[in-house]
């Protein structure tokens, strides 16, 4: 019966995208009642996946483990949804895909699963290892993970691994963060050494601070024919991509703003609460 529930509620995001905003109520009260669908979807079944999308070819096979202070389910709510809803209401229109920070892999899989062709970066070794059970269980074949990040050097860099928050471990210095942590060492790569065979249609960006680093080093031919979603992680960040991107006639849609194209610098998001960013040569986001 969660299952019925949870699919007939998320078959409607795509339709209210004008209210996507972070800030708006429907948001914020939609985000609540799936959040507690899922607590109590994962008390009765925590091996799989079976509800929309993620039942596109079959149940998603999704074992839950516990990283700090959330676990592998995290990312089965709103913010994240709206993002796995445009990958498949657009399945049709895009057949290589690239995910920076990867994560535990749950963008990447879910592109994969749509039968989109998918690279995965992600310089943490324990999240992968994640990822990469996910796909063997899943028995994804069209799907690439590799072992290091993106920056602006080929390099080795410390790497602040926040032990009760799996989403905002960062390459030392990128960004503020509180709680317990260690520091690893991790790779990283600039674009071009990346390992890319062709050129995507797709990409999202999620690198906790150090993306602001990054957006000039992958070609300009590539952001002219490609769809990218960005998560913005600070002021200084959102500056530099504002300017790169308004400097090269790029259209920034705006979750902050429902999607709606950005006229100045404050119509970009301070911050993931604000929710993510659309880069595109197209005036016009496709979601239903």
């Amino acid at each position: 019966m969660i299952n019925l529930i949870l699919s007939s509620i998320i078959k409607l995001i795509p339709y209210i995208f004008k209210f996507h905003s972070p800030n708006s109520f429907l948001f914020k009260n939609l985000r609540i009642l799936i959040k507690f669908l899922v607590e109590k979807y994962k008390f009765k079944n925590n091996k799989e996946i079976c509800f929309f999308p993620y039942n596109h070819k079959g149940c998603l096979k999704w074992p839950l483990k516990q990283f700090g202070n959330l676990d592998s389910y995290c990312y089965f709510e709103l913010q994240e949804m709206i993002l796995h809803l445009y990958y498949y209401v657009n399945r049709k229109y895009y057949n290589f895909a690239i995910d920076f920070g990867t994560n535990i892999g749950i963008d990447s899989i879910v592109l994969a699963s749509f039968d989109i062709d998918t690279y995965g970066y992600e310089p943490d070794k324990e999240l992968l290892k994640f990822a990469n059970k996910a796909k063997e269980i899943n028995k994804i074949k069209n799907l690439k993970l590799f072992p290091y990040g993106i920056l602006d050097k080929n390099q080795t860099k410390k790497f602040i691994k926040v032990l009760n928050n799996l989403n905002a471990s960062h390459v030392k210095g990128a960004r503020s963060f509180y709680g317990k942590h260690k520091e690893i060492n991790c790779k990283f790569k600039k674009f071009k050494n990346m390992n890319i065979k062709k050129s995507p249609n797709l990409m999202k960006i999620n690198i906790e601070g150090s993306e602001g680093k990054v957006v000039s080093t992958i070609p300009l031919k590539i952001w002219k024919t490609c769809d990218v979603f960005i998560e913005v992680h600070d002021k200084n960040n959102r500056r530099i991509l504002w300017k790169y991107f308004n400097k090269n006639k790029l259209n920034v849609f705006s979750q902050k703003n429902n999607w709606k194209i950005s006229k100045n610098l404050n119509d970009l998001p301070l911050s993931n609460k604000e929710g993510y960013i659309f880069v595109s040569s197209k005036n016009k986001m496709k979601w239903i």
